[in-house]
């Protein structure tokens, strides 16, 4: 969050609300932290075109994710079931 006030992305200062570090960073996590920013399905196409035109096409990318859940992903869809199947932690643990 400050990173993104320091860089003119929000005007929100973290400092200015007392809002800690320790929500953004973890000492134990082994990886950096991430940055990203999420903008409405309205206004994506408007803030792609800024990007584009501003950065040109050699600078831009666009990425995506789609998270699954697999491990959740059986454990709710045994709703839809008459019998429901039985695993432990252990086999969804190989999924």
């Amino acid at each position: 969050m400050i990173v993104a006030y320091c860089l003119g992305i929000t005007d929100i200062d973290p400092m200015e609300l007392n809002l800690y570090f320790e929500r953004f960073l973890n000492p134990e996590q082994t990886s950096p932290p991430d940055f990203d920013i999420d903008f409405s399905k309205t206004d994506r196409d408007e803030v792609m075109d800024y990007l584009f035109k501003r950065y040109g096409k050699n600078y831009m990318a666009l990425l995506g994710s789609y998270p699954t859940f697999p491990k959740t992903a059986i454990n709710s869809s045994q709703s839809l079931f008459v019998t429901k199947l039985v695993f432990d932690n252990t086999e969804l643990l190989t999924i």
